[in-house]
C-alpha cells in the first residue's frame, strides 16, 4: 500500500513564514497604490472645478464667481475679500458664492466634486455643531438633504452652507493690500489678509495666474496625505506639491514647521480620531498643527507656481 505524502508540520510554518514576509512587502506597495488612485481622482475632481471655472467665465463676462463681500453684495460696500473660504452659498435669499456658484450655474451637478476623496471616509459626521450635518461631508441641508440648499424660507444654520471639508477658493489678485484695504474689509475678513501680500480678484483679468485659485489647505495638510497637495491654478492645471513650511509654536506650546490652516478651534475640518472638541488628540498630529492658523493669502501665495 503506498503512502500518501502530505506537508509536514515545519513545511507548513515555512510556508505561512513566506505568504506573511510576501504580505509584509506587498502592503505598503497596495496602500501607496491606494493613495496615488485618490491622489489622481483629487487632481480630476479640481480639473473639473477648472473646466467649470472656465465656462462660468465665458457665460459671465470674465467675472469670478462671486465673493462674500464683493461692494454692492448684502449691502457690503468695502473692498472686495472673502471671509469663510468654504462658503458655498451666503444664506436663502443671498444666493451662492465662491464655487457654489459653479453648482447655482449648473456647471457642477455632483457637490462630491468639491471635497477631496481623502475626506470620503468621513461621509456622515457633523462639520459642526449645528451647522452643515448631513451626508456630503457637511454641505447637505439637515431638512431637505439637498447638496448647498439655499431655498427661501428654509432655516440655514451660520448664514449659508459651507463646504467645511472640501477645497479652499481663495483667488488672488495682481494688486497687493494696503492697510487701507484692510481697513475697508469686514472685520473678520480683515483677519484673512496680509498687507504687501494679494488681495481677492473678481475678474480674470486680475487673477495672479502663477498662484492656484482653489486648493485644500487643511485636508492635504495631515498625515493622511503626507503632508502633500493637490493645487488648481487659474489656467486650469494641477500640480501636485509639498506644503510650504513655516516655523511657529502651535497652541499646546509644541514647536512646528507647518505652514497650514490648522487650527483647534475649526475642529470641524479633522475626522473624530484626530481631533476631539477642541484638542488634538493623535499624538502625531500634535506637533504638526499650528494652533494659531496662517492666513489663507499666505499660504496660496507660498504655493510654487
Amino acid at each position: 500500500m503506498t503512502r500518501r505524502k502530505a506537508f509536514t508540520l515545519v513545511e507548513l510554518l515555512v510556508v505561512i513564514a513566506i505568504i506573511a514576509v510576501l504580505l509584509a512587502i506587498l502592503m505598503p506597495a497596495l496602500g501607496t497604490i491606494k493613495s496615488a488612485a485618490k491622489r489622481l481622482q483629487c487632481a480630476n475632481r479640481l480639473g473639473g472645478i477648472g473646466k467649470a471655472f472656465s465656462m462660468y467665465v465665458g457665460q459671465y463676462d470674465s467675472s469670478l464667481p462671486l465673493l462674500e463681500y464683493t461692494p454692492g453684495f448684502g449691502g457690503y460696500s468695502g473692498t472686495p475679500c472673502v471671509e469663510s473660504t468654504y462658503l458655498l452659498s451666503k444664506n436663502s435669499t443671498g444666493g451662492y458664492v465662491h464655487m457654489g456658484c459653479l453648482y447655482g450655474a449648473g456647471l457642477i451637478d455632483d457637490g462630491k466634486v468639491f471635497f477631496c476623496p481623502a475626506v470620503e471616509g468621513w461621509l456622515g459626521e457633523p462639520s459642526m455643531a449645528g451647522q452643515n450635518n448631513g451626508t456630503y461631508y457637511g454641505a447637505v441641508h439637515a431638512t431637505t438633504r439637498v447638496f448647498a440648499d439655499r431655498s427661501p424660507g428654509v432655516s440655514q444654520p451660520n448664514q449659508g452652507w459651507k463646504a467645511t471639508r472640501g477645497y479652499c477658493y481663495w483667488p488672488l489678485a495682481k494688486e497687493y493690500a494696503t492697510q487701507a484695504d484692510l481697513d475697508r474689509m469686514n472685520s473678520t475678513a480683515r483677519t484673512r489678509y496680509v498687507v504687501d501680500l494679494p488681495l481677492a480678484a473678481t475678474k480674470q483679468n486680475e487673477l495672479l495666474m502663477s498662484r492656484p485659485i482653489v486648493t485644500d489647505n487643511k485636508f492635504h495638510s495631515t498625515k493622511t496625505s503626507g503632508w502633500l497637495i493637490d493645487c488648481l491654478y487659474p489656467d486650469g492645471h494641477v500640480t501636485y506639491q509639498k506644503q510650504p513650511r513655516k516655523d511657529g509654536t502651535n497652541g499646546l506650546g509644541v514647536t512646528s514647521t507647518n505652514l497650514g490652516m490648522h487650527s483647534l478651534y475649526e475642529n470641524c475640518q479633522f475626522s473624530s480620531d484626530i481631533c476631539n472638541g477642541v484638542s488634538i488628540i493623535d499624538a502625531t498630529e500634535k506637533p504638526t498643527n499650528l494652533g494659531t492658523g496662517i492666513t489663507p493669502t499666505e499660504f496660496s501665495f507660498a504655493l510654487e507656481p
